[in-house]
């Protein structure tokens, strides 16, 4: 037996490995697509009888509202950090740019209801639940705070291109917010 033969099990072993999580990453689209199909069946009946949902006390949408204003203040400080670090070195100016696309990635799934039924992250399911508990307040941080100071500490070495990009980001986020309440 020369190397090829020993190499084969080892081989067989690593395709194995692929397929079984191939088969993994199919049966998690599929739940997520199923559980989609749920969450918006079940949007759908709320909106035709909201008096079937729970209401939500004011101390329990404040409290929910503070840790959304303190996961937004945690991103304005990164992009604050982020635009210091750019003005010293403008080689970070891409940094910059990698840290608003993080943040904005990051409200984009928990707001999004089309791509993740349960967002990854607890920052996101936090947002997701916000969105669910009063979109319009939710969409008026993020339009008014978070918004305003990405655009005002932004690294004057950003492309037109960037910057506009990131301004279609933001804009398309906050429309699919928007068509919550619609």
């Amino acid at each position: 037996q020369g190397a090829g033969g020993k190499g084969r099990p080892a081989e067989a072993a690593q395709d194995s490995e692929k397929l079984h999580r191939l088969k993994n990453q199919q049966r998690l689209n599929q739940l997520n697509g199923e559980l989609l199909e749920i969450q918006h069946k079940i949007k759908t009946m709320i909106k035709c009888r909201p008096e079937i949902m729970a209401k939500v006390s004011v101390n329990e949408k404040e409290r929910l509202f503070r840790l959304v204003e303190e996961i937004v203040g945690n991103a304005m400080g990164s992009v604050s950090q982020a635009w210091l670090d750019a003005r010293m070195d403008e080689q970070k100016t891409k940094n910059w740019i990698v840290t608003v696309d993080a943040i904005l990635e990051l409200v984009e799934n928990g707001t999004s209801f089309s791509s993740f039924a349960v967002p990854r992250s607890m920052e996101a399911r936090l947002l997701r639940q916000a969105a669910l508990v009063d979109v319009k307040a939710l969409t008026n941080i993020l339009n008014k705070q978070l918004k305003p100071h990405i655009l005002t500490f932004k690294p004057k070495e950003t492309s037109a291109d960037n910057e506009s990009r990131l301004n279609r980001k933001f804009d398309n986020m906050l429309r699919n917010l928007e068509e919550l309440v619609a």
